[in-house]
């Protein structure tokens, strides 16, 4: 059930996120919008799987592995969206205002992620009872 409903999080909110850049600027606004909630909503995914615990008590610099994959998917991902080879992929330029309205998009889909672990730990707690 919280994979599922962390799927339908992530395709709301990626769709909330096209909709937004396509009324700000079109076609080309509107994918590169939604790739950036896509690409960062899947590296904060990747934290939050890193352990049953929440994100904020967990202590991510014993896995070196797991921080430099996550900071290699942050470099490309920003790579594809800054630099002219945005381009290549369709994707453009966009505003200060669209970057921050992108970043409250995966703050919200952190956030849903996070109440479904909390979910999952109090189910955890009354089954063992």
């Amino acid at each position: 059930i919280g994979l599922g409903i962390q799927t339908l999080a992530l395709c709301v909110i990626t769709l909330v996120a096209y909709n937004t850049g396509y009324n700000h600027g079109g076609f080309i606004t509107a994918n590169t919008v939604a790739i950036i909630v896509l690409g960062l909503s899947k590296i904060v995914h990747a934290l939050s799987c890193y352990s049953q615990k929440f994100v904020i008590t967990t202590n991510f610099f014993k896995n070196t592995s797991l921080l430099i994959s996550l900071g290699a998917s942050l470099t490309l991902l920003l790579l594809i969206t800054l630099t002219p080879i945005n381009a290549l992929f369709g994707l453009g330029n966009i505003s200060f205002a669209l970057w921050m309205r992108s970043l409250l998009l995966v703050v919200i889909f952190f956030v849903i992620d996070e109440i479904i672990k909390l979910g999952f730990i109090i189910y955890d707690k009354f089954k063992k009872r």
